[in-house]
């Protein structure tokens, strides 16, 4: 029942008495302050082919009928609709245009890094094409799905509200507003649904053209850093890659991203609880039981937060906010066809096959797994004499994907640093790397090299000692870029 709605008036009741009666026969009515309530006779048959078209006549006349059964009997409670004061359509415009900059900014920045040439025209002009644009479209045909058929169940609904945010994505979705209550659980599960299918229906196109310009079109980052964002996986993601496949070291096309975040968008949507898509869908499925599950929902969000991906309790909380449970439908009497429990079973499937329990990731130091060997053994070195002294290293990358790795020098002589003892090492690349072009000279003491996964690479450090008696402690720093390095000291004694 709608709060607040103003008293009903005997001429209102008759004319709500001539129109009912039209569809049922009254043989009792009662009346209280804010509704008008028909006994009727009836069968479950009749309330399926005639309460949606007392539905249809009766609301644009801004009254709204429940239908009800209880121990054996049919009513109808009538009550006045409370009037909508939706938005105007200029703020639907003013968020669309708000979240266009944002998905285009953070398009922008994407583009920049994946093709490692930062150009401002450039990167706003790819960024658009291949990821605000994508995924504009993704989002705008989920909602889309879901105006087109409360249209089509004569549902009053608003335009889409798209929801700018921060990159990396610049955008938290979009949703629309239904204005009147929802007919019956056909309707139910027809409007919860078809967002989510016509979203999937331009996510999957685009994520396969997006992994396809992957594999075309190499990013020149192909190294995991700080700034890396890493990608959780799905099965259903997992399923289109082994389709069209990628290397397991490539930056995805800013197109696939677009497409990953659609598919992960439909996956959140499918949620079974309260308020989302999913919730809309298990109401329809499971009547007034559905709110167990809609609990169950909420805790497993919570529960998945807390063990492993802390944006799920933020997420738990907001469907806590919009409200964890579902409001029946105005018949919620008529079952569903067969059919539609078809659909809710592919609601299910899309669900667990595309969801994520830790979607994105950054690396950390002990993420990276790497390993250093070492020769001599000893941190002391005694030199007799002129000769240089050798130093071996082995750096392994244990880790999945490719990352750079940071080698620099350090020295003091005699307590104090010196410039001039680093100046007389030079390193030697002898085996396993041929990627010159990767080396980045960062400094005439420190070199940034690229692992790929499972690669060893084996150098050799020649010092050329300087003459004259003197104690030098030797610092090497061999570590992950941008991460804590692992150190090696050496203490040299030239007599």
């Amino acid at each position: 029942m709608l709060n607040n709605p103003s008293p009903i008036g005997s001429t209102k009741i008759d004319v709500l008495r001539q129109i009912v009666g039209k569809y049922f026969t009254i043989y009792n009515i009662s009346v209280t302050p804010v509704t008008v309530i028909f006994d009727i006779t009836t069968t479950k048959q009749e309330v399926y082919d005639k309460f949606d078209q007392l539905r249809k006549e009766l609301v644009p006349m801004n009254y709204i009928p429940f239908i009800e059964h209880h121990l054996g009997e049919y009513r109808i409670v009538v009550t006045e609709k409370r009037a909508n004061n939706p938005w105007g359509s200029w703020v639907n415009l003013i968020f669309l245009i708000a979240t266009i900059i944002s998905t285009i900014y953070s398009g922008a920045l994407i583009w920049g890094s994946y093709s490692g040439n930062p150009n401002i025209f450039m990167d706003i002009l790819y960024g658009t094409l291949y990821f605000a644009l994508p995924l504009m479209l993704i989002l705008g045909v989920h909602e889309m799905g879901h105006y087109v058929t409360a249209k089509h169940y004569h549902v009053s609904a608003s335009l889409p509200f798209f929801i700018p945010f921060i990159p990396p994505f610049g955008t938290m979705g979009a949703f629309i507003s239904l204005r009147d209550p929802i007919p019956d659980r056909k309707s139910l599960m027809d409007i919860g649904i078809a967002g989510p299918l016509a979203g999937l229906c331009v996510a999957l196109p685009v994520t396969i053209l997006g992994l396809y310009f992957s594999a075309i079109t190499p990013s020149h980052v192909t190294a995991v850093t700080p700034n890396t964002l890493l990608l959780g996986s799905s099965f259903f993601w997992n399923f289109i890659t082994a389709i069209y496949p990628i290397s397991a070291s490539a930056t995805i096309n800013p197109m696939a991203l677009a497409g990953w975040v659609g598919l992960f968008v439909t996956a959140i949507n499918l949620i079974p609880a309260g308020q989302l898509d999913g919730g809309h869908i298990v109401r329809s499925l499971g009547g007034d039981a559905a709110k167990y599950i809609s609990w169950s929902g909420i805790a497993v969000l919570l529960v998945i937060g807390f063990l492993y991906y802390p944006g799920w309790i933020l997420f738990g909380l907001f469907v806590l906010l919009i409200g964890p449970t579902h409001p029946p439908p105005l018949n919620d009497i008529t079952k569903l066809h067969w059919k539609r429990y078809i659909l809710g079973g592919l609601a299910i499937f899309l669900l667990v096959s595309m969801f994520i329990t830790v979607p994105l990731t950054q690396p950390t130091s002990s993420t990276l797994n790497y390993s250093v060997a070492r020769y001599p053994l000893t941190n002391t070195i005694i030199v007799n004499g002129s000769q240089p002294i050798k130093i071996y290293l082995n750096v392994t990358n244990n880790y999945s994907l490719p990352y750079y790795v940071d080698l620099s020098l350090n020295a003091t002589v005699n307590n104090s640093y010196n410039a001039s003892f680093i100046k007389n090492v030079s390193l030697i690349t002898f085996q396993n790397y041929t990627k010159n072009s990767t080396v980045k000279k960062n400094y005439w003491r420190s070199l940034q090299i690229e692992l790929n996964s499972s690669q060893t690479v084996e150098f050799t450090l020649i010092i050329s000692l300087p003459p004259g008696e003197f104690y030098s402690n030797f610092y090497i720093s061999i570590g992950p870029a941008g991460f804590s390095p692992v150190t090696i000291d050496y203490t040299i004694f030239h007599k």
